[in-house]
């Protein structure tokens, strides 16, 4: 039913929309939220440090998520045409280290990517960096572009150099680039997600292979191009000692993940479920609610669990490390879920070469991989009345007697 159509429905479906809402309120679930720690811990945490570590960027985020769907932030007021009852809807922060915001903005990241890939393969790239270079990014946030421009530069010397035909003819390649500063351990653990579209395209919409990487030249070049980025900025002697080391110990380049994707007729999914997990790390906090099993207030502890990345890969259950269960003071889990927060105006999603906005390889002459449908169905689902509907299932402004109610603009706040 559209809720723009002020008819009378059925009073058992009415009965059962409020029956879903009154098991949705939070009185009546049983969870620890990030929210709950931070609303009870963020004040003596930010007492403590506030001169060791805190970045104006954290403050301004971990305040706004505190205050997300405050009425003090404004709202929208809906009243029932036929009784008058009313419903208001208080504005969200838009925070990214909102863990309800945060998903929103993944869809819309989500959809962005959607409606650009082409009707080709992708291949899905990972590109690490060693423990010894992570602590000059974390001290430094500006040198994370750093990162990007070195993946950038790897592709554009492939294409130079390895596909030097097509490179004259004027052929570009498209990829787009996620960053993701943790693993599923909370550490600090810069790394590139690359979703690499394995086709060539020029400007009169020709189309051209681009599906062979080798995978020891990916790893050298990476790391040359890395260091080298990064030594043109910092230029310390301590960091041309650390570099000619790394040189040294890691004679096949720095780890890339690079594995071909089986595409089959089910090709759509298997994009879209990548789509979707690029940009759920690159758009979200660094841990998923449901992961805390207890918050002890009384001993100011908090326990979760994780599972390993190494256990992905192990094919023999006796080498497998298994769930690992963590129980820390909060102020430490605390610092490790704000170490992430991207600094302002930073985008941890890049789009380059023919997908780039300002490329002037035109891909309208394309096939897209994904249909106007489809991409309307996710766009659809950024309304919130639309997300409540989706995830909930149940009406936000279908009221008691049974009239869907309208909004009412004399009534709102906007501040």
């Amino acid at each position: 039913m559209n809720p723009s159509v002020n008819l009378a429905v059925n009073l058992n479906k009415v009965y059962k929309n409020q029956l879903i809402k009154g098991t949705n309120l939070k009185i009546n679930r049983e969870s620890n939220t990030i929210k709950d720690i931070f609303l009870e811990y963020w004040d003596s945490f930010h007492h403590l440090y506030i001169n060791r570590i805190l970045r104006p960027e954290i403050d301004k985020n971990v305040n706004a998520f505190l205050k997300c769907g405050s009425f003090e932030n404004g709202y929208l007021f809906y009243v029932c045409p036929n009784c008058n009852k009313y419903h208001m809807s208080a504005f969200t922060c838009k925070s990214r280290f909102c863990t309800s915001c945060a998903h929103k903005y993944r869809d819309a990241r989500a959809l962005t990517m959607s409606s650009k890939c082409v009707d080709s393969s992708y291949r899905h790239i990972v590109f690490t960096i060693p423990e010894e270079l992570r602590i000059y990014l974390l001290l430094d946030r500006s040198l994370l572009d750093l990162l990007f421009k070195s993946v950038n530069d790897v592709f554009q010397y492939i294409l130079k150099h390895k596909y030097t035909k097509y490179y004259n003819l004027g052929f570009k390649n498209g990829f787009m680039c996620a960053l993701h500063t943790f693993g599923r351990d909370m550490k600090w653990n810069p790394h590139i997600h690359c979703l690499m579209s394995e086709i060539l395209i020029n400007k009169d919409g020709k189309i051209a292979k681009f599906n062979y990487f080798h995978y020891e030249s990916l790893r050298k070049s990476f790391m040359k191009c890395l260091l080298d980025n990064l030594y043109n900025t910092i230029q310390t002697t301590e960091f041309y000692k650390l570099k000619c080391q790394l040189y040294k110990h890691n004679g096949n380049g720095f780890y890339v993940y690079a594995p071909k994707i089986q595409l089959d007729s089910f090709k759509h999914n298997q994009v879209k479920s990548l789509v979707e997990y690029v940009t759920r790390y690159a758009s979200h906090p660094p841990m998923s609610e449901a992961r805390i099993t207890n918050v002890n207030y009384d001993n100011d502890t908090v326990s979760y669990y994780y599972d390993p990345h190494e256990d992905d890969s192990v094919q023999d259950d006796s080498l497998l490390r298994g769930r690992q269960f963590i129980t820390e003071s909060v102020y430490t889990f605390i610092g490790k879920l704000i170490t992430h927060i991207p600094p302002g105006n930073f985008h941890t999603i890049r789009y380059y070469g023919f997908f780039s906005n300002r490329s002037s390889i035109p891909t309208d002459k394309v096939s897209k991989l994904f249909s106007n449908n489809y991409l309307y169905k996710i766009k659809k689902l950024l309304r919130w009345r639309h997300r409540i509907i989706h995830f909930f299932n149940y009406y936000p402004i279908l009221c008691d007697c049974g009239f869907f109610m309208e909004i009412d603009y004399e009534s709102c706040f906007f501040p």
